[in-house]
């Protein structure tokens, strides 16, 4: 059975189009504000919505979503350190490597930081993992599990009361099948970190892969939350 999409999840992506393509919204006036922001929240798309909404939104309503807005991105920009801080752990270690998903996927939005963001994935080529793993705990992260996944470790800092960073240093990118077309797709992503570039923000600047790369690497990602979990708008 289909599932019709509901007049709120169509107004919010009305509002991802203003955010992100500059297309006005054709909003109805009997809107459901408190189901869109919650279909937003779900998401994880809420600053975007928020974002292209305040000029529709009943005043009270607007200022009490700006400062959650606001705590959000304020996250975000300890986010953006966060990756700043890798960079020049993993350029002083002349460890080469590229930041995948995440940020690389907010390089594109017309305004990065109202991407909200998590954990920080990255990927370093596999005999150097261990000397990367050496530089996190020299800047004070510790692994939060075994190391017996084949393909990532797990890495947390929760020192600071305000801010909790979760690296995940990858050796390989996530959802690459064991079969023939997992070893094809291996090979096209071999180089992922060769062809990097670099990536600036105010706060300073680091490494992501080129579009070509990254294209890949959220195809794979998708598909694979797609057969386990499903996928959303962030």
């Amino acid at each position: 059975m289909t599932r019709r999409i509901t007049q709120s999840q169509q107004i919010l992506l009305q509002l991802m189009g203003k955010s992100l393509f500059r297309r006005e919204p054709a909003i109805p006036e009997d809107a459901d504000w408190a189901g869109v922001l919650r279909e937003a929240r779900q998401q994880a798309v809420l600053p975007l919505a928020f974002e292209a909404a305040r000029p529709f939104l009943p005043p009270r309503e607007a200022e009490l979503l700006a400062e959650r807005v606001d705590k959000l991105v304020v996250n975000n920009l300890y986010m953006d350190y966060d990756h700043v801080e890798l960079h020049n752990c993993l350029q002083a270690a002349q460890i080469p490597y590229v930041v995948m998903k995440g940020s690389a996927s907010a390089a594109y939005y017309p305004q990065p930081m109202l991407r909200m963001m998590g954990d920080v994935d990255f990927l370093v080529h596999q005999e150097d993992a261990e000397r990367a793993g050496a530089a996190l705990e020299f800047l004070g992260f510790r692994e939060t599990a075994e190391r017996d996944n084949p393909i990532h470790q797990a890495y947390l800092r929760d020192s600071d009361p305000t801010h909790r960073s979760e690296w995940e240093l990858h050796w390989q990118p996530n959802g690459i099948p064991n079969n023939e077309a997992g070893e094809r797709l291996r090979r096209m992503l071999a180089d992922s970190i060769e062809t990097g570039r670099l990536h600036e923000t105010e706060n300073g600047c680091y490494r992501i892969p080129d579009d070509a790369h990254h294209g890949l690497m959220l195809l794979i990602h998708t598909a694979m939350h797609l057969m386990h979990s499903g996928v959303g708008l962030r």
